[in-house]
């Protein structure tokens, strides 16, 4: 079952003792509170224990004596993980594409690549992604498959979502959702996992058709280069860049409602209760640290052979 921001709300609100309406701050203050404290405390912890944790894939298309292709407006901190080369056809095959430092682009400039005529490395510079040398011939067999960390969304009411009904995939998706609401064929969208751990299953991505009685979404996932997966029944579909889902680990989820009840107290005056609400955040982001903190066990023991002379602690003759 997902956790929403429904349920986010109401655990903010009682563990900092406001009342369900008309306090000081409204739910969008709230909602703008623990966006504030996933983008600034909960993102970076989880970085720092679980680095591949928000990665996500996206690919755009190669155009033939096209130099720069511009970063997903996603990604964090405007950064690449690292650049793939997809085979189209089958069976798909993928190479990683060398990063290399902007100075040392022009000895690539006329380099070939050993595995075809096209890309032998990439740089980046402001917030493109420069291939060297120039891609060509290959922009009908290959596509960029590019990797980053996704920026979390901004968290929004449950109401401005659509929940998944039903998912019917094919070459055209069909998404039966609770409503559509407001949604129209220009509407740019994403589509969150609603069960754990709750990652996106497409970023950005248009709608072919919007229909009602029954509500239905149509989607191309071959034209869009923001999908990611197939989606489910109990997933969200959302207006890019925001999510209905909290998004984050469960072992993280106290750890922002602890985050943001420290932000509440400090935005309310509240000097006093802000100094436990500080305590308490440290104590849960600890927690998460214990629970995630990467970790080598089980290994396997090492067996010697009996008659080794390592097991009888006598050196080797040679």
């Amino acid at each position: 079952m997902a956790y929403t921001t429904t349920d986010l709300l109401a655990a903010i609100k009682r563990r900092a003792q406001l009342p369900a309406a008309n306090g000081a701050l409204s739910d969008a203050d709230l909602l703008d509170l623990a966006t504030l404290a996933m983008r600034t405390q909960v993102q970076p912890l989880l970085r720092s224990l679980r680095e591949d944790y928000s990665v996500v894939v996206q690919r755009q298309a190669i155009v033939a004596d096209r130099r720069t292709y511009p970063i997903p407006s996603r990604a964090e901190g405007g950064a690449v993980r690292d650049l793939w080369m997809v085979r189209i056809a089958e069976p798909q095959t993928e190479v990683r594409v060398p990063y290399i430092p902007p100075e040392d682009r022009p000895m690539y400039q006329s380099v070939r690549s050993q595995w075809w005529d096209g890309i032998g490395a990439y740089t980046v510079e402001g917030n493109d992604i420069w291939l060297s040398p120039i891609p060509s011939g290959v922009e009908a067999q290959y596509t960029l498959s590019i990797r980053y960390y996704l920026r979390p969304g901004r968290f929004v009411p449950t109401s401005d979502c659509m929940e998944v009904i039903s998912w019917s995939a094919g070459p055209t998706t069909v998404v039966t959702v609770d409503t559509v609401g407001s949604y129209t064929t220009s509407s740019r969208v994403d589509i969150i996992g609603g069960a754990p751990p709750f990652r996106p299953r497409a970023i950005d991505i248009g709608l072919d058709g919007v229909s009602t009685g029954p509500d239905q979404l149509t989607i191309i996932p071959a034209d869009y280069e923001g999908f990611i997966e197939d989606g489910t029944t109990g997933d969200y579909v959302c207006e890019t860049d925001t999510t209905c889902v909290v998004t984050c680990p469960v072992e993280a989820q106290e750890a922002l409602i602890a985050a943001t009840v420290a932000s509440v107290y400090e935005v309310l005056g509240y000097e006093r209760e802000l100094s436990v609400a500080v305590a308490m955040r440290d104590t849960a982001m600890q927690a998460v640290r214990v629970l995630m903190e990467p970790r080598t066990e089980g290994a396997s023991r090492v067996l010697l052979d009996p008659r080794s002379p390592l097991r009888r602690g006598r050196r080797s003759s040679w």
